[in-house]
């Protein structure tokens, strides 16, 4: 979301005469251009071009005051924010990355591609091989491109423009492994019939997909008379496909921070290898990030994981313990009354009968009435009950 800079009309007079405009358009998120062009709407005087020259000798005339305005005095300026980009979180992976875009700066280690293809790459010849007697494509979505199949690298592009991206690819993959990482094709089985191939480079440690395409190109042609009669439900116009001769060397992971290098007006495909490997170091920083972050993920997952067992495990242990402490309460609850019923009764046979009489059948009842009070008394060790049996 854009950033929203207020300042009055003299702040900016103030700021224009303080510093040069390429420098301060910048905080404005506007080119030089722009920014004189906004001066000039709010009657806003300027330096002339050599003013910034003639004030470091000491030369320059003083600025002229602001005239007045008879429109808003506050100005308004909207500028995007950068996004952040995602911080590493291997600084040694981050660290050898570092040194790697360093060394693709470097005016010394820019990758030449000759004009013709020399000892070509076991890969690149493989993949020549693959293309010879491929005929073209002739669906829209691919017309003119070369119809390849079996083990080769990802390239798709017109009889025209195979020679050209067969020596890109040849020194973008010695360039790779040069630097000490790897390319491979891998295959991909995608059904029982059908198996893909994709080119794939490991670079310090992750693996990133790329390719190289021909754009096509469209041409509108109008149907003539005849062919309108013959085709009353189609178009006026009909759109053809064909190769352009533009190439495209892509990056396929959709992580990857740019994705593709084409070929333009001022710099062709060939003049990007350094910048491609410094976008693939690059990717496999963001990859390496984010491999990092599921990781972390993953243990503080699991943490929580182990944390909430303990948590339940105590729960159950506890509700265990006030569970037991209520079946003793009862228990001994129960016990007491026991208790006190035997008592009674033994009182009573007293006062009916002047004792007990040894061997009677009250003395066994009462012997095993006490046995089942024992039972129940939290604080006696005593044998089960038969009726707590089950078969």
């Amino acid at each position: 979301m854009p950033e929203k800079i207020q300042l009055t009309r003299k702040e900016l007079y103030e700021q224009v005469w303080s510093e040069p405009m390429i420098k301060l358009s910048k905080r404005y998120g506007l080119s030089d251009v722009g920014l004189r062009k906004r001066c000039k709407k709010l009657n806003i005087p300027v330096p002339a071009l050599g003013y910034w020259r003639k004030k470091e000798v000491g030369k320059a005339e003083p600025p002229p005051p602001l005239p007045p305005f008879d429109g808003d005095e506050t100005i308004e300026f909207h500028v995007k924010v950068e996004k952040a980009e995602r911080q590493p979180l291997d600084a040694e992976h981050y660290t050898e990355a570092e040194a790697k875009i360093a060394f693709e700066s470097d005016e010394n280690n820019r990758i030449c591609v000759p004009s013709t293809l020399r000892s070509p790459h076991p890969y690149v010849a493989k993949t020549k091989e693959a293309f010879e007697g491929a005929e073209p494509s002739r669906y829209s979505r691919d017309k003119g491109l070369l119809n390849a199949h079996g083990e080769k690298l990802d390239i798709s592009v017109s009889r025209n423009s195979l020679q050209r991206a067969l020596r890109i690819m040849n020194s973008l993959i010695k360039a790779l492994e040069a630097r000490g990482f790897k390319v491979l094709i891998v295959a991909e089985k995608k059904n029982e019939y059908y198996t893909a191939y994709k080119t794939c480079g490991f670079v310090l440690g992750q693996t990133i997909e790329f390719g190289l395409k021909e754009f096509l190109k469209q041409t509108k042609r109008e149907l003539t008379p005849t062919e309108r009669k013959e085709k009353p439900w189609a178009d006026k116009f009909e759109y053809e496909y064909n190769p352009s001769g533009r190439l495209s060397l892509e990056i396929k992971n959709w992580s990857a921070p740019r994705k593709n290098w084409s070929d333009a007006k001022i710099k062709k495909v060939e003049d990007c290898l350094n910048d491609f490997i410094v976008a693939l170091i690059k990717t496999s920083i963001e990859l390496r990030t984010r491999e990092v972050q599921r990781k972390q993920e993953e243990h503080s997952r699991l943490e929580w994981e182990r944390l909430r067992a303990e948590r339940e495990q105590l729960r159950r242990e506890e509700e265990a313990r006030l569970q037991n402490l209520i079946d003793n309460a009862s228990n001994w609850q129960k016990c007491k009354q026991i208790r006190e019923y035997i008592q009674v009764i033994k009182e009573d046979a007293i006062r009916k009968n002047g004792g007990i009489e040894p061997g009677s059948k009250l003395e066994k009842w009462l012997t095993w009435a006490n046995q089942q009070a024992d039972r129940f008394d939290p604080l006696v060790e005593s044998t089960s009950s038969i009726c707590g049996k089950k078969e």
